[in-house]
């Protein structure tokens, strides 16, 4: 079936089916994650290497919003776009969902897409995987592009505006200069522990770190991020690791947001001080397991392994998604992780100083990510 004058947009000829699903792993650093490997046909879609009927140069109405459910609950909200390039239809209708480094024995995975009027599609077939891989995760052979807006040569990017993360609120000016959101004797030793430069929306690992062990895996198309907080650096989400912003990674009196326990759809926001945009870029949000101790520094075993929502753009960003995916699912103190990040940032093959300003085919750059920690209260 292809689609006419007849076709409804957003009806079934788009909603998702004949899903395939296979555990693959990634590396990141020493640690092996383990995910499962999602494909399925929407529209005329199916992934393969011809053009699908329905493509439209890039602007075919596949749905964009996703729920991707195991073993019975929805587990992740999927925000996809994709490149308007040969070959950017694959990336319509992929998805690579984490278990983290020890995931259960077996999952049962399904998913529904968001139609054009509000409404969820039907699921589409359910498939069981074992939870531990023996296959590599295999990349989507589509070549990378980078679209950036802003100097690419000054700092940038940003963090979680609501709830506000850590730097946002002990690091960020206020506005019209002097003074912070948060003016506790807490906050002051947080400050008085970061480097007194430091910026609040550039948490990252730092640039010698990053060109000495990159976070871009260039033959997997894949950023490796939780290398730079596990080891000697466990504990030390908050920070990257880095020891410029050691302050956000203390243990104290962190301001909270109040999130209603009881919603069936929670929305998160992202402020930008530039955004870049490009199928590598992707957003994951984390939420600390129930149990969680406050009062110890916080590490990636403390966070469930499956992020309750990704956001992949091919296109301008929105700055806020919502997730049904928490829903009545936990109370009280907790912290959310946000993790951005893409091919990007230092060229490996120029002048070391610089951030790449180009279209890199051969994808030599080192990769760049940016962690927002904010501390919430479910009630």
């Amino acid at each position: 079936m292809t689609p006419d004058s007849s076709t409804p947009i957003n009806g079934d000829y788009y909603d998702p089916k004949d899903l395939t699903a296979a555990t693959t792993y990634r590396t990141d650093g020493s640690e092996v994650l383990h995910g499962i490997s999602l494909r399925w046909t929407t529209g005329g879609n199916s992934g393969g290497d011809t053009t699908p009927p329905d493509w439209d140069d890039g602007r075919a109405p596949y749905p964009h919003v996703y729920e991707v459910w195991l073993n019975g609950r929805p587990a992740q909200t999927l925000y996809l776009d994709w490149p308007t390039w040969w070959g950017g239809w694959k990336l319509a209708a992929n998805h690579w969902v984490t278990l983290g480094t020890d995931p259960g024995d077996t999952y049962q995975v399904r998913i529904r897409a968001r139609r054009g009027n509000g409404s969820w599609s039907p699921f589409s077939e359910e498939c069981t995987v074992p939870g531990r891989a023996d296959d590599p995760y295999q990349p989507i052979p589509v070549a990378v592009s980078d679209d950036r807006s802003g100097d690419v040569a000054q700092p940038r990017h940003g963090n979680m505006a609501d709830p506000p993360g850590r730097s946002l609120l002990a690091l960020k000016s206020a506005e019209g200069g002097g003074g912070h959101a948060c003016t506790s004797a807490f906050c002051d030793q947080v400050r008085a522990a970061c480097a007194p430069d430091v910026w609040w929306s550039e948490v990252v690992p730092g640039k010698e770190r990053m060109c000495a062990d990159y976070p871009w895996n260039r033959h997997g198309h894949y950023l490796e991020y939780r290398k730079f907080s596990t080891g000697a650096d466990d504990g030390k989400v908050a920070s990257a690791g880095n020891p410029r912003f050691a302050g956000l990674d203390l243990v104290g009196d962190w301001p909270t947001t109040a999130l209603d326990a009881s919603a069936q759809d929670l929305t998160f926001s992202y402020e930008h001080t530039a955004n870049h945009i490009g199928p590598t870029w992707t957003y994951q949000f984390f939420v600390t397991r129930d149990g969680w101790n406050a009062s110890a520094p916080l590490s990636w075993a403390d966070l469930e392994p499956t992020p309750f929502m990704v956001v992949v753009h091919g296109r301008n960003p929105e700055q806020a998604w919502t997730t049904a995916a928490l829903a009545g699912r936990k109370t009280g103190r907790h912290a959310i992780v946000n993790i951005w990040g893409g091919h990007g940032g230092v060229c490996t093959t120029g002048d070391p100083e610089r951030c790449c300003d180009h279209v890199d085919q051969d994808q030599r750059m080192t990769g760049e990510f940016f962690v927002s920690v904010s501390d919430v209260v479910f009630e």
